[in-house]
C-alpha cells in the first residue's frame, strides 16, 4: 500500500453579489464550511479581488473523488447563486 501524495489545486469561486460586503461575506462562510469539512485540507484563501469577484483557495487533495466531494458539499450548503465554481481543476495523474 503507497500512501498516496497529495496534490495541491486551486478552487475559484465566482461570487455574484453586487456589494463587496457580501461577497467577502460569502467568502468567509465557505472559507470556514471548507476548514470545518475538511480539516486536513492545507486551505489558505488567496484572495477576492474587485469585479471579478473571485475566492481562490489553494487546496491539498489525495485524489479527484476528494475534490468532488468537497465541491458538492459546497454546493448542498450554499444557496444556489451564492457562488459559482469558476473552472474545473484537472488533478494530473490522479
Amino acid at each position: 500500500y503507497r500512501k498516496r501524495e497529495r496534490k495541491e489545486v486551486y478552487l475559484s469561486v465566482n461570487i455574484p453579489s453586487s456589494s463587496s460586503d457580501e461577497r467577502e461575506k460569502t467568502a468567509e462562510k465557505l472559507t470556514s464550511k471548507v476548514r470545518e469539512l475538511f480539516p486536513y485540507a492545507d486551505l489558505r484563501r488567496l484572495h477576492t479581488n474587485g469585479s471579478a469577484t473571485d475566492a481562490v483557495f489553494n487546496i491539498s487533495v489525495r485524489s479527484a473523488g476528494e475534490l468532488v466531494e468537497l465541491m458538492d458539499i459546497l454546493k448542498q450548503n450554499f444557496k444556489d447563486g451564492d457562488f459559482t465554481f469558476v473552472d474545473q481543476p484537472r488533478l494530473p495523474g490522479l
